[in-house]
């Protein structure tokens, strides 16, 4: 059975997901792919790339193969297959990066040349008076000879970034993608320096947008800003023609790696953050998250991060710990793997087994994923699909150990100085024990590592969840107990906190430090085992010698002799040697038996000191919250209601005396009897002035002015359905 398989998903009405006689346009769930050229081995892919209708993959042997949509010769084949087919025209270059765009592609190879092909429509290409290109053609005098160490394809433009750091860009620019003054001109046909920046390590292109990241991990873009995909307030510019600094990039550091899609920007710095565009769910966020808030906290993605891949509105990740998929975003073609159109607004896993490699193309995706109960070893360690209730005499995993043979301990407890072959074959018995204790130490690193990680962001929650509460409590004035006991509980947290961090510091320190210094151990192992190769070399020299000598003079006993005697000395030699390497090795292998020990107990007191220390202060902060007096709460609740409803009957009377006085005074002068007509004149005169004023007093405090007015338009897509509605606001009158 073979070790990894190829499934394939989303649009693939040009057969870009390589599935063959299959003439499905949309493919809404994940389906192997069964068919290969011999050449190409699952097991080697390390890139999966597409662009609108046509695939890329990409091997550590440097071969590139191709499937799909081929109209401009995007494939690099001379015939459009939905299968995949080598690309035979770079069968003689070491190839290390691919990259697509809409209908064209490029790539790299290990001496740090470019090859281009497919549509040129924009001067995408680079290449001058050409509309397509259909084989791979090398980039020479369009670069000046210069050398590249990074490539990326947008929807209409390229980016190469040299070896010295200049960054090149050649293409569409009726957006500004390009970053260079065209003089009115909406593409270029050649490649042109991006001035005014730093050296570049990424860079990565987009529909309309272009961002690098420099040398000294500054984080740079232009373009297209409707949607704020360049990290800057759209308000503040909607397109940007030359290369701005974000200021937002803090979160820059050396290991950040860039990915655009058409409207949105991903930047993974052990978190991931996304910005731009989030009509169909790109960011994994509310619609409605300005992007000055898209800095301040990464996708939840509920697990390490291994790797993403961006497509044109949707992303897929995949774990480091488990090997999960993980999809969201645009997903009108299936291009998400849930097996509906729906649009993903959040990381969803997509039903695979445990991965170890994703890719996506404009609206299709990919992924290698391992077959069950084959041997894994890579730097994803998945959890393979076992029963949920195992039985506990059994073991967590299928055991992929491999047994030492029996022979090959005898050979190396009980060896014949004198053989050449036994010193070659304990040397090589040797040299791969040292490989495979070096590999799965590596892999211990690599899952301790990211266990490490998340237990680092455990605690970061657990301050915040801290912080929020104490937040909740100062401002609580009128619940005293539950003011105090919040108060208590954020506290407790705190220190749990304290501990979490402890806890840290520890597993870095005790267990992840210890198994990433085994490299160099090994290192040194293997040094060892080459010096006995090398004496095993000499005797087989001295011994040929010998061999030639006793042919060509075989009278001549004085250099038989000589040769002998040098045979013997190699003989000696290797013996040493050989003897040297088995106290090495017997060194190593005890060493290695107490490390693994002490490494794993360590992990285990760490764990248990921690945890211990939680349940007791959980417990405290159990009893924290479990004094909060309900009913005392609730009384003070409703005391200061009632306060409230007095004060404001008091105000109301205040308000109001004026009023009711002039009411009894009318009734006084209505029904009581006027001794003059001159006192009837007066009483009726005031009673009209209290009643006027009495009128103006209420008009005034009670009238509402409607004020209607227009709301600002956008012109963006989706605000067209509200560009004619208008809304409605009401202010009190000042009196």
């Amino acid at each position: 059975m073979d070790r990894l398989a190829l499934y394939s998903w989303g649009a693939n009405s040009h057969g870009q997901l390589g599935l063959g006689d299959i003439k499905e346009d949309e493919v809404l769930a994940p389906r192997k792919v069964c068919v290969f050229p011999s050449a190409m081995r699952l097991d080697e892919v390390i890139k999966m790339v597409g662009g609108a209708g046509h695939t890329l993959f990409l091997d550590q042997r440097g071969q590139v193969f191709s499937c799909g949509w081929n109209d401009k010769g995007q494939a690099g084949v001379p015939t459009c297959s939905s299968t995949f087919q080598k690309v035979e025209a770079l069968s003689n270059e070491r190839i290390t990066d691919v990259a697509c765009g809409w209908d064209s592609s490029m790539a790299l190879t290990r001496e740090g040349d470019v090859f281009v092909w497919g549509s040129n429509s924009h001067g995408q290409l680079g290449l001058r008076d050409v509309d397509k290109v259909s084989e791979p053609r090398k980039l020479v005098g369009e670069v000046d000879g210069r050398k590249f160490q990074r490539i990326s394809m947008g929807l209409r433009h390229s980016a190469i970034v040299s070896t010295d750091g200049e960054l090149l860009v050649s293409g569409a620019s009726n957006k500004g993608q390009l970053g260079v003054d065209l003089q009115g001109a909406r593409c270029s046909e050649s490649f042109l320096t991006v001035s005014d920046l730093p050296p570049v390590r990424e860079v990565a292109c987009a529909q309309h947008h272009t961002v690098a990241i420099s040398r000294d991990n500054q984080l740079f873009a232009w373009g297209d800003n409707k949607h704020g995909q360049l990290g800057i307030d759209p308000q503040k510019g909607k397109i940007v023609t030359t290369a701005a600094k974000v200021e937002n990039g803090s979160e820059v550091n050396n290991t950040s790696r860039i990915y655009c899609g058409w409207t949105h920007t991903c930047l993974y710095s052990s978190v991931l953050y996304s910005w731009g565009r989030n009509s169909y769910g790109q960011l994994a966020r509310p619609k409605d998250t300005p992007v000055s808030e898209c800095w301040k906290a990464g996708v939840a993605l509920n697990d390490d991060l291994h790797s993403i891949s961006v497509g044109s509105e949707h992303n897929m990740a995949l774990t480091g710990s488990s090997g999960t998929v993980l999809a969201w975003g645009w997903n009108e073609h299936g291009n998400c793997g849930t097996g509906s159109t729906q649009d993903v607004f959040r990381p969803t896993e997509v039903k695979l087994p445990a991965a170890s490699l994703i890719g996506t193309g404009a609206g299709h995706s990919f992924a290698l994923v391992y077959n069950q109960y084959t041997a894994i070893y890579s730097t994803v360690i998945p959890l393979l699909a076992l029963p949920c209730r195992r039985d506990r005499n059994k073991s967590l995993r299928p055991s992929f150990r491999r047994e030492t043979s029996s022979s090959s301990v005898i050979m190396f407890r009980a060896r014949s100085q004198s053989s050449i072959g036994d010193s070659e074959r304990e040397a090589k018995f040797v040299q791969e024990r040292i490989d495979a204790v070096e590999k799965h130490f590596a892999e211990l690193c690599s899952v301790f590592a990211a266990y490490t990680r998340k237990a680092a962001r455990l605690r970061d929650k657990n301050d915040e969840v801290a912080k929020t509460i104490q937040t909740y409590a100062d401002a609580e004035d009128i619940n005293r107990s539950m003011s105090t006991c919040l108060v208590n509980f954020a506290n407790t947290l705190s220190v749990v906190g304290d501990y979490s961090d402890a806890q840290v510091q520890r597993l870095n320190s005790k267990v992840v430090a210890p198994l990433s210094q085994y490299q160099n151990t090994c290192k040194r192992a293997k040094e060892n085992v080459k010096s006995t190769f090398a004496a095993r070399d000499e005797e087989l020299k001295r011994k040929r010698m010998l061999e030639k000598v006793r042919e060509e003079n075989p009278k001549n006993q004085q250099r038989i002799s000589q040769a002998k005697s040098n045979l013997m000395k190699a003989t000696v030699e290797v013996s040493r040697v050989v003897k040297g390497l088995e106290e090495q090795i017997d060194s190593f292998e005890k060493q290695k038996l107490h490390d693994i020990k002490t490494i794993l107990l360590s992990f285990v007191t760490v764990q248990l000191s921690f945890h211990a220390k939680a349940v007791e202060l959980l417990t405290k902060a159990y009893q924290d919250v479990a004094e909060i007096d309900e009913a005392q709460d609730l009384e003070e609740f409703r005391e200061t209601m009632k306060a409230t409803e007095s004060s404001t009957k008091l105000s109301a009377v205040k308000k109001s005396g004026f009023r009711q006085a002039c009411s009894l005074m009318n009734l006084h002068n209505r029904f009581s009897p006027s001794p003059s007509s001159l006192r009837k004149g007066k009483a009726h005169k005031t009673t009209e002035s209290l009643d006027s004023s009495k009128t103006g007093h209420t008009n005034s405090s009670e009238s509402v002015q409607v004020e209607e007015y227009d709301e600002s338009t956008d012109d963006s897509e989706e605000s067209s359905s509200i560009r004619d509605k208008k809304s409605v606001r009401s202010r009190l009158k000042t009196m």
